[in-house]
């Protein structure tokens, strides 16, 4: 598998693989994922195509700031990371919460997307834990700091398992609430820096 590498953009390490030559695909994963998930199809992918496969802010060996981990802010992240990396156009393949990524950045940025590639979408069709549309609701900005904080995490995590039996709690969700609690009770980085406007790139800085 193609070994990681790593670019600072906006003053965030973000972690990739790439590798191969040809037109470029962008491999994006889903949520409590990393790059290493698309290693089974990376080497036959990488002998036609130049392929990179990035670690979202948040998951693998990329910074853990706490900012927006919203679709539009990750789509803006592979934006500029294609940038530094002096690609212009791309296939986009998402999973998860990758797709509605992919389905972002295909939306907002159609000039540098050549195809788009959907896998077990995240946000389409009713597959969806209601707990992940809670999310969404309006509102959701003022309830999700106090349910996610430290007291209620702990409290709750006691109960975890029952709650998994009545609700249907799985993994994912377990992940998204217990991330969001991290980023909100003041244990991660200060917010970053707002998305650079379309157009403008960050200076790439390569870091080991």
């Amino acid at each position: 598998m193609a070994p990681l590498r790593f670019r600072v953009v906006h003053g965030y390490r973000r972690a990739y693989r790439m590798a191969g030559s040809g037109p470029a695909i962008l491999l994006i994963h889903g949520i409590s994922d990393n790059s290493a998930t698309w290693a089974p199809i990376l080497p036959a992918l990488s002998s036609r195509y130049t392929v990179i496969a990035p670690d979202l802010l948040g998951h693998g060996a990329s910074d853990k700031p706490r900012a927006d981990y919203a679709a539009a802010a990750y789509a803006c992240g592979m934006r500029d990371l294609l940038t530094v990396l002096d690609v212009e156009r791309v296939t986009v393949v998402g999973h998860s919460l990758g797709a509605g990524v992919a389905m972002q950045f295909a939306y907002q940025f159609p000039e540098r997307c050549e195809r788009l590639v959907l896998v077990g979408s995240g946000g389409v069709g009713r597959g969806v834990h209601p707990l992940l549309r809670a999310a969404a609701a309006p509102g959701s900005e003022f309830v999700l700091p106090m349910v996610t904080s430290l007291p209620v995490r702990g409290l709750v995590r006691a109960f975890l398992p029952l709650a998994q039996r009545v609700f249907d709690v799985g993994p994912d969700v377990d992940y998204v609430w217990d991330r969001y609690g991290t980023w909100h009770c003041g244990t991660a980085a200060p917010e970053p820096r707002s998305c650079a406007p379309c157009g403008r790139s960050s200076t790439p800085a390569d870091r080991s």
